[in-house]
């Protein structure tokens, strides 16, 4: 998925940011507040998705695309790597940053 596609999903857009955004649009981030997002192939998300998301998870704020005022949001973030963090397996490394904020790293044995 592209960046900016997946930009606007995460955290939504104001009307008028892009050609097909004829109403504000609500992000799965801001929808998600007071529960939990699970982002699978975490490893898959690109530099700039990951500095994106960052201060989300630090700050616990997200800035809408085209807009210039954050919003609160209180969620939690789950993510996974089907290769392991920091191991490659057909996909980038595990994003480096969030090890920062690890909480608790779990290990599954494969059922393949």
């Amino acid at each position: 998925m592209p960046d900016t596609l997946l930009e606007s999903e995460l955290f939504g857009h104001q009307t008028g940011t892009f050609t097909s955004a004829n109403h504000p649009h609500k992000g799965f981030l801001e929808v998600v507040c007071g529960g939990t997002l699970f982002l699978g192939e975490a490893g898959e998300i690109s530099r700039k998705m990951e500095v994106n998301l960052l201060p989300v998870l630090e700050e616990k704020k997200i800035t809408k695309v085209g807009d210039t005022e954050p919003i609160d949001v209180d969620l939690r973030l789950i993510s996974s790597n089907p290769a392991g963090p920091g191991k490659k397996g057909g996909c980038r490394d595990f994003p480096e940053g969030f090890f920062s904020i690890v909480l608790m790293q779990t290990r599954f044995t494969s059922l393949l």
